[in-house]
């Protein structure tokens, strides 16, 4: 019976817990956050292609362009929408440049079997059997 007492004692209470609750006139605020989220591929899939060129919608209208050269010298230059060449190179094996933009840009490419192109870091999939010069046209979607 001594242990019921104290097991009584140790798991139930006489006294009922009291929760203080703030006045009314301090009402909590509460707030939803919703984000969309837009799943991106593995890799940049030409919409359009042609024999000597290929369209890519990048998922955003602010970009990283990525363009870089594998296994050979690769001269490229990147065109805005605006006319203005913002990059044009030539590019040695393993070397690669960075260039910010944004809307709709231009990449001639002289050796495009060997030339990598990204967006965000997403590889640009060039289509097989090309050869240059190839043009490639970044249109965001």
């Amino acid at each position: 019976m001594a242990a019921a007492a104290v097991a009584y004692g140790v798991l139930g209470s006489r006294h009922p817990r009291h929760t203080t609750l703030p006045p009314r006139s301090q009402a909590h605020a509460t707030s939803t956050t919703t984000s969309t989220t837009t799943a991106l591929p593995a890799a940049y899939t030409a919409v359009s292609t042609g024999p000597s060129d290929a369209t890519y919608a990048p998922a955003t209208a602010a970009y990283s362009l990525s363009v870089g050269a594998t296994s050979g010298n690769c001269w490229m230059s990147v065109t805005t929408q605006s006319g203005k060449t913002v990059f044009a190179q030539t590019l040695a094996p393993g070397t690669s440049s960075a260039i910010p933009l944004s809307g709709r840009a231009t990449v001639l490419i002289g050796a495009p079997t060997v030339a990598a192109l990204s967006v965000g870091g997403i590889p640009l999939q060039l289509p097989s059997g090309i050869v240059g010069p190839f043009t490639v046209t970044l249109v965001p979607g």
